[in-house]
């Protein structure tokens, strides 16, 4: 049965691999080629994520800029001495 609309995946899903048979050299085979594959999906997920909210109609996510705390942080010797109590701590 199928419905107007509606839309199938063909998921190839890989058999059930056994690891326990699989040599330690296999094993970290797989692990790399694993690990390759995790910024190419996490790609795909943003992009799709990005489309669904756009067909949706959803404002897409704001590019922020860096709060500039980086740049407000200042080292232990160049303290601001202007300020009221700040006598006792800047005397030297």
């Amino acid at each position: 049965w199928a419905r107007r609309g509606a839309v199938r995946f063909d998921l190839a899903v890989a058999p059930s691999i056994d690891l326990s048979e699989l040599s330690r050299a296999e094993l970290e085979a797989l692990v790399v080629r694993l690990l390759g594959e995790v910024p190419d999906l996490q790609r795909q997920v943003a992009e799709l994520r990005e489309e669904v909210a756009r067909l949706k109609g959803v404002s897409p996510r704001p590019q922020l800029k860096p709060s500039g705390m980086e740049r407000a942080t200042a080292p232990q010797g160049a303290r601001d001495c202007k300020r009221r109590g700040a006598a006792s701590r800047c005397r030297k």
